[in-house]
């Protein structure tokens, strides 16, 4: 319960964070940038410490082929983000088109939840990754355009909404 407790502590270190504006010099409202209430599946753990993970890491530099806080690149950031929060017991996918296939597709007609893979392709061919944070926004790692590095964007904004290909939903075997 301990352990439990901490990870919450450090989901709410990075939202108190956000709330202050040190890593959101985007958006103009803490609203515009957290997920509705219902948004979080607060029964799991697991979720709440993904997300924790995956904010940890914005303002690290984008650098392909990147695997560490130096530099890293949209896969690298799902591999270490996923490995942190499950562990690495089981074999993580490395590429962006790798991710296609990892966890499961979500239903049709299933609303994108926190945590959740998003995939982006260009004629059908899976090139980059993200993580659902909530409403529309996601957390990746960008090599192009206003901000570069491990930044939250939104669907909305610029071509993600075009390039958005389909989502997959982790599970814990």
């Amino acid at each position: 319960m301990k352990t439990f407790f901490s990870r919450i502590f450090i989901y709410c270190g990075a939202l108190l964070a956000l709330w202050n504006g040190s890593a959101l010099s985007h958006a103009q409202d803490i609203g515009d940038f957290l997920p509705p209430p219902r948004g979080i599946a607060l029964d799991t753990e697991k979720s709440i410490l993904l997300i924790a993970q995956a904010l940890s890491w914005l303002g690290t530099p984008y650098r392909l082929g990147g695997m560490s806080r130096s530099g890293v690149d949209c896969s690298g950031l799902l591999y270490n983000v996923i490995g942190s929060a499950y562990g690495h017991g089981a074999p993580l996918p490395r590429r962006s088109e790798d991710f296609a296939t990892f966890g499961v597709p979500l239903p049709q007609g299933a609303s994108i939840e926190p945590g959740d893979i998003l995939l982006f392709a260009q004629e059908g061919r899976v090139y980059h990754v993200g993580l659902a944070l909530g409403g529309q926004a996601f957390i990746h790692a960008a090599s192009e355009g206003s901000r570069t590095g491990v930044s939250i964007s939104y669907l909305w904004e610029g071509g993600w909404g075009r390039a958005f290909h389909s989502a997959r939903r982790l599970r814990e075997d």
